[in-house]
């Protein structure tokens, strides 16, 4: 929780800077409902990143690659497009 109200001053201080006032306090009024909508996209990342890591890891070991080195590719790969590097 700490992390959320961290954030949620953070992102409120940029709006009231950059933006407005009307939207900081939409923001403020329904926090805990936008915060509930970004959890549940965050998971389908999380599932993003595991199907490319999956996907990965099957097409090398499809053409001969041994698992463990195809899984290790795949993992890597899947943190270099986490981190937004790829």
């Amino acid at each position: 929780m700490m992390l959320r109200s961290h954030s949620l001053d953070s992102l409120l201080r940029f709006v009231e800077t950059y933006g407005s006032s009307s939207v900081a306090s939409t923001i403020r009024k329904y926090a805990g409902k936008i915060a509930d909508i970004v959890d549940k996209l965050l998971t389908w990342a999380d599932v993003l990143l595991k199907a490319i890591e999956d996907q990965i890891t099957g097409g090398l070991n499809g053409i001969g690659v041994p698992y463990s080195t195809a899984k290790a590719v795949g993992y890597y790969i899947r943190l270099f497009v986490e981190w937004g590097l790829l």
